[in-house]
C-alpha cells in the first residue's frame, strides 16, 4: 500500500519501463497485457488529478465570488449572473 500517490506513480513508472508481459496485482487476477494495463492505471490517475484540480479551482472561484458579491461596491450585474 502506498502512503502517497507520488510514490505510487513513480512505482507505475518504474514497472512500466521494465516492459513485463505479466503482472501479478496483489487484489486481483494476472494481468496478461501488463505494459497497456500499466499505461491505463497512469492514465486513469492524472485523469483523477486533473479532475481533483479543477474541483478546487471552481471551489475557490465559488468562494471568491460569494466573498465579493457580499462587498458594498461590488457590481450588482455580475453578482447577478454568479447566483
Amino acid at each position: 500500500m502506498f502512503e502517497d500517490l507520488f510514490t505510487y506513480m513513480k512505482s507505475l513508472e518504474v514497472i512500466l519501463n521494465l516492459s513485463p508481459h505479466l503482472i501479478y496485482p496483489g487484489h486481483s487476477q494476472v494481468v496478461h497485457e501488463a505494459v497497456e494495463k500499466i499505461k491505463e492505471y497512469i492514465e486513469h490517475r492524472n485523469s483523477r488529478e486533473k479532475q481533483m484540480c479543477y474541483f478546487r479551482i471552481l471551489v475557490m472561484v465559488n468562494i471568491f465570488c460569494v466573498y465579493y458579491c457580499q462587498l458594498e461596491n461590488s457590481p450588482k450585474k455580475m453578482c447577478a449572473l454568479i447566483r
